[in-house]
């Protein structure tokens, strides 16, 4: 596939692993995402690209309704992998969202009032505020009994570990 990196083998605790892309999450040899985002930056602003140059057909809320299927599902998909990922990284997929916000409202690049439009108007959190959410509700699930069990054995709550 077209910007796939090369057959990378992972060595953990001697057993050689090859990582996959079956979630859509593609892994580097130092697992830091690095390629991941690079791909998703790619594809989003080629698709925000695509939605710009037809926006004056649309109407707002057709192109909010554009927005949140092609660009916010693609960055909330497995957000949680990224909570661990540089500032600069985070960075990056703030600036897909603010891009897509300019696209939507028409604003220019040096426009600074970004952050208001993002919160009062669309109602989307920041990158990192977002991958905080994720993990706080998988959290809850997992201590309430509505996430998985694999997910669910991994949540202990600390009252009840013999040592702290």
């Amino acid at each position: 596939m077209k910007g796939q990196p090369d057959s990378v083998t992972l060595t953990l605790h001697c057993v050689s692993v090859e990582p996959s892309r079956n979630l859509g999450v593609s892994l580097d040899e130092k697992l830091s995402l690095l390629t991941h985002v690079g791909l998703l930056v790619g594809r989003c602003y080629g698709q925000l690209r695509s939605i710009r140059t037809c926006r004056r057909a649309l109407t707002r809320s057709a192109a909010v309704m554009m927005v949140n299927s092609f660009i916010v599902s693609r960055i909330n998909f497995c957000n949680s992998l990224l909570a661990a990922c540089s500032q600069q990284q985070l960075d990056k997929l703030q600036r897909i969202s603010n891009y897509a916000a300019r696209v939507i409202y028409g604003g220019r690049r040096g426009n600074h009032v970004i952050r208001p439009l993002l919160r009062d108007n669309l109602r989307w959190l920041r990158i990192r505020e977002q991958i905080t959410l994720k993990l706080c509700l998988l959290v809850y699930k997992a201590t309430h009994g509505l996430a998985p069990s694999y997910i669910a054995d991994m949540c202990i709550p600390i009252a009840t570990m013999s040592t702290r």
